[in-house]
């Protein structure tokens, strides 16, 4: 070969491995909010299940992810990644559920206790809505919509891996006491069920 061929033999492969890395970072990322990336110091729930997870998991080596929760007044605008995220954990040897919270980037363990029934959570690989794309789901199916109405809310955004993964979003007005909930297929994002108080 000559010398031009082995210099261009060379710069293809080198695209190659350029493309070839593209690829794999799209792969990678593609379903992950941008945030939940570059903004570590405030996770969205799957970044602050990822920080709570490898502690479920020195607290007992079989625990289950069970459930996720988080809270917002509507003076904060709903903001998905500025929340203190709690999560329940469950181990059947040890028939208990651990309490974890994760705020920012810290995850901690609240409490320990027996469990009142045996639990059988869903796979946490069904889970493929974030709360980002949940509160926006919530807030464009009556959510907004409710709290314009209202003046102000409370936004009680739970995730539930109990038979399937479902988000229940629960919009409360303080003063009338009136509530909205939504319920959402955690798995596609789908509105299951809207309910409204009087």
């Amino acid at each position: 070969m000559s010398r031009t061929e082995w210099i261009l033999g060379g710069v293809l492969a080198l695209l190659v491995l350029v493309v070839a890395a593209a690829v794999l970072i799209f792969w990678f990322f593609r379903d992950q909010p941008a945030d939940a990336v570059n903004n570590p110091m405030n996770p969205t729930a799957m970044g602050a299940y990822e920080l709570a997870e490898p502690l479920a998991r020195q607290w007992a080596g079989d625990a289950q992810f069970v459930s996720a929760r988080a809270t917002w007044q509507s003076a904060s605008g709903f903001d998905p990644e500025v929340a203190s995220w709690s999560f329940t954990f469950y181990s059947p040897a040890a028939m208990a559920t651990a309490l974890i919270s994760v705020t920012g980037d810290q995850a901690t363990l609240i409490r320990s206790q027996p469990a009142s029934r045996v639990l059988e959570p869903g796979a946490p690989e069904e889970w493929v809505v974030d709360s980002p794309a949940a509160v926006e789901t919530l807030l464009a199916n009556g959510g907004q919509s409710f709290v314009d109405e209202q003046g102000s809310a409370t936004l009680v955004l739970a995730l539930n891996l109990n038979d399937q993964p479902v988000w229940t979003g629960t919009f409360i007005n303080e003063q009338s006491r009136r509530t909205l909930q939504l319920r959402l297929d955690a798995r596609n994002g789908e509105l299951l069920e809207v309910i409204q108080s009087e």
